[in-house]
């Protein structure tokens, strides 16, 4: 990844990592853009609300103590994973579980300082990145009334009958949000979840940051 690159993602606005976000979910077609908008604005808002709730958690030591006091067990795997799963920061495993990824972080590292890019990286801590993204989803499992796991869409209706669903993308972006105002990141955590696709597998990293990017482009073109 080169600077330039490097400098617009962090510049990339949050209703571009939204809609990134809302891509593949089952409720992407049945929403309306503006709907979309509407309910990862609520996202934000509650995500901000739950990081309120630990504003000690701020460093990789004190949210993984945190963690382990609340019942997760939290490993590590050696290595970088899974090639498919290369941008992920950590994994979660029902019921309790947490792994994380040290040589992965380290590998971002190494490609940062390959690159000359270590002045804007060098402050990013992935560990605690991770660690927080979790926090949040197991505030959210012990919270059931919390704005991102209410059932906010209608699939269908025949009659009296309806389903409705929840909006797995909306736990996603609140995640993102709970780690950005916790670990009070100028920037969309999204970028460092990139930055770790790019340096393990860059062609996947190159055609993922280049449709971002153009779909930036587009927005700030139409407004």
């Amino acid at each position: 990844m080169t600077r330039d690159i490097l400098l617009r993602l962090l510049d990339v606005g949050e209703a571009v990592w939204d809609e990134y976000l809302f891509q593949g979910d089952r409720t992407y077609r049945v929403l309306s853009p503006a709907r979309r908008q509407d309910l990862a604005a609520g996202a934000r808002t509650a995500a901000a609300a739950a990081a309120a709730r630990y504003p000690e958690l701020t460093s990789p030591q004190a949210l993984e103590e945190h963690l382990l006091q609340s019942g997760i067990r939290i490993t590590e795997e050696p290595g970088t994973g899974d090639p498919l799963s290369a941008g992920v920061l950590a994994l979660f495993t029902e019921p309790d579980q947490v792994t994380l990824f040290p040589d992965k972080y380290a590998r971002v590292r190494d490609a940062a300082a390959e690159q000359g890019l270590a002045d804007l990286t060098g402050a990013w801590d992935f560990r605690a990145a991770a660690l927080a993204h979790e926090l949040y989803h197991l505030h959210e499992s012990r919270h059931p009334e919390i704005f991102t796991l209410q059932k906010h869409v209608c699939l269908w209706r025949l009659g009296p009958l309806q389903n409705r669903s929840t909006v797995p993308a909306l736990r996603e972006i609140a995640a993102r949000r709970f780690t950005q105002v916790l670990l009070r990141l100028p920037f969309h955590p999204c970028v460092m979840e990139l930055y770790l696709l790019d340096a393990l597998q860059p062609a996947a990293g190159e055609a993922l940051y280049s449709s971002i990017l153009a779909h930036a482009e587009k927005q700030e073109g139409s407004t």
